[in-house]
């Protein structure tokens, strides 16, 4: 899940500019923040397609996702639950 968020503010972002990583209760939080203000969009998957499985990825793998805007760029943030 972090490498498919490392990858989409490569690709389409600007760069990294931040990860973090936290372990709590049970769940992994990921969070990369990135300089473009606009944020990720969920497109129609097409399963032939050769790229642009990043977010379906993450939309399915995930309990959850989002972003938020912040320092003239945003973060995008996913969250796990871990096996007990």
């Amino acid at each position: 899940m972090a490498a498919e968020l490392l990858a989409n503010a490569c690709d389409h972002a600007g760069g990294v500019r931040r990860l973090a990583i936290q372990h709590r209760d049970g769940l992994l939080d990921i969070a990369v923040t990135d300089s473009s203000p606009l944020p990720p969009r969920l497109r129609e998957h097409r399963p032939g397609a050769v790229g642009g499985h990043g977010l379906f990825l993450v939309d399915r793998l995930t309990s959850h996702w989002g972003s938020r805007p912040g320092g003239g760029g945003k973060t995008v943030w996913a969250r796990l639950p871990l096996p007990h």
